[in-house]
């Protein structure tokens, strides 16, 4: 990609268009994005306008959410009609979503009466719910229809839709069960739907999470999930294709957002908008870790009086962090798939004070030896340990913690919660392992 990079860039310096579009004709849409993302904004204009529409088309759903941004206000209103209709209606809706009202509504107005229609039926529906995720690319055959019949109504569809199941409605348009496709093939002509069709299938509703879209077909193994309204009026399907771009986006949203950064934040966004998104979360890590900071300040005298223990504070802080961490990524991973929720609370909390107290003690008396032989006095190594299995304890109990709190709260469980999860480690570790030297100040001198 390298190569190719620097050849598009030299076509460009030696305004060699036809090699450039020749070089562009043999990358997939993907790989023409990640170039895009690398070139500065004259660079990105030049290369976009040589695409074919229906490559552009598909260039601009690959792109960085900065990225596609910068070239929506960049296109014109007809240009960017002249693209979305190149689209499947749900992507074109993806597209038209990050578009202001007004252009919004220019834009919707220059497309064919029938995408138009298409896209503000989904636009209705939030961005990360099953309505804002969901396709219309799917077949419903009535459920007195003969296969007979089905067969021949798919063959009017042709190739329009792509199939994995066929699903099956009652007068009102309601789902009353789905057939896949393979069972509609090998079934007599003369069998009704009705007779074969999987009875109360697995649905979601259009207002539901996105995240539980996920959960849904990845616990059915489904190829596709229909979408209902409150009256179990059939209005979608969320494929396949659809749900690995939520966990993709899913999981690197819960990564940052543990990290304390904005979800949209990717490698290419400028630095000034990436100072705006960390610099929030920075300052709070910064007020927090002169909490942290005081607790050491209480021990002042201890620390002048055995300087020595100093040299143990980044362990018992770091090892705590670090378990912690651990906690937190199994207990943010349970949410996000629904393997855990806030009703497991009190088992969850159980289970690692246990793993705490049992890592506590096999890394405490560890350290506890290891101290001992290197400084040769038996109380700082009992200090340490004991600190460190309080830490870890305390460390597992916050990992659980504080996602699930957010959970109760409706916040993402994800959020800032590193953050949170490295004050508590180091005042609990501070406090624990410098309080005891206190106690036992004597004994270490």
């Amino acid at each position: 990609m390298e190569d190719i990079l620097e050849k598009i860039r030299k076509s460009l310096q030696r305004n060699r268009l036809f090699d450039l579009r020749e070089t562009l004709k043999t990358l997939h849409p993907e790989d023409i994005a990640g170039i895009l993302e690398r070139l500065d904004e004259e660079e990105k204009k030049r290369v976009f306008s040589e695409l074919d529409p229906e490559v552009a088309a598909d260039v601009l759903l690959e792109l960085e959410d900065e990225t596609l941004r910068f070239f929506l206000t960049d296109l014109t209103e007809e240009e960017i009609s002249e693209l979305t209709e190149e689209m499947a209606p749900e992507e074109a809706a993806d597209i038209v979503a990050e578009l202001p009202v007004k252009t919004r509504e220019e834009v919707l107005e220059l497309i064919p009466e029938e995408i138009s229609q298409e896209v503000r039926t989904l636009l209705q529906y939030p961005e990360n719910t099953a309505g804002g995720i969901m396709s219309l690319d799917f077949v419903a055959l009535p459920a007195d229809s003969t296969i007979s019949e089905g067969l021949s109504m798919l063959r009017k569809i042709g190739e329009d839709v792509e199939l994995s199941y066929v699903y099956v409605t009652d007068q009102k348009e309601r789902l009353v069960g789905v057939l896949p496709l393979r069972k509609l093939l090998v079934t007599r002509p003369e069998v009704q739907l009705r007779e074969i069709m999987i009875r109360e299938p697995v649905v979601a509703y259009v207002e539901e999470d996105q995240e539980e879209v996920v959960r849904r077909v990845t616990k059915h193994d489904l190829l596709a999930l229909p979408i209902v309204d409150s009256n179990k009026i059939l209005r979608g399907v969320v494929k396949m294709e659809d749900v690995m771009d939520v966990i993709e986006e899913e999981a690197t949203e819960d990564i940052l957002r543990m990290g304390g950064t904005a979800a949209e934040e990717s490698i290419f966004t400028p630095p000034f908008k990436s100072l705006r998104n960390r610099l929030p979360w920075l300052s709070l890590n910064l007020f927090l870790a002169f909490v942290a900071a005081s607790v050491v300040g209480l021990f002042i005298e201890t620390i002048a009086a055995v300087a020595v223990i100093a040299v143990f504070l980044p362990i018992v802080a770091g090892l705590g962090g670090n378990t912690g961490i651990q906690t937190l990524v199994v207990i943010v991973r349970g949410l996000a798939l629904g393997e855990v929720t806030l009703k497991d609370t009190w088992r969850i909390l159980l289970k690692e004070f246990a793993v705490g107290l049992l890592m506590g003690l096999v890394i405490g008396i560890l350290t506890a030896l290891v101290t001992y032989f290197w400084k040769g006095n038996p109380v700082l190594g009992l200090v340490v340990g004991i600190a460190l299995v309080v830490n870890m304890i305390a460390a597992c109990l916050a990992g659980a913690a504080i996602p699930l709190t957010l959970k109760g709260l409706r916040l993402d469980p994800a959020l800032g919660s590193g953050i949170f999860l490295t004050t508590i480690t180091d005042v609990v570790g501070f406090l624990t392992f410098l309080g005891l030297a206190t106690f036992f100040l004597k004994f270490l001198q």
